[in-house]
């Protein structure tokens, strides 16, 4: 498992996939979201229900 950092709450659902895609081909067995200061103007509140939905969509199954 490895910490996945997230710069504010601007993600996109396909750099999302694409990323833990990428982990999980690595051998990545899960991850932990961490939450950070933004590095620009976030596009999406943190805790709205548009960022947990995001949060939401990532297939918990993938990693296993």
């Amino acid at each position: 498992m490895m910490r996945w950092w997230w710069f504010g709450p601007s993600v996109t659902r396909p750099e999302l996939e694409r990323e833990l895609t990428a982990m999980a081909d690595a051998g990545l067995g899960g991850v932990e979201v961490a939450y950070v200061y933004p590095l620009a103007t976030a596009t999406t509140e943190f805790g709205s229900p548009t960022f947990l939905a995001d949060l939401r969509s990532l297939p918990r199954e993938r990693m296993s």
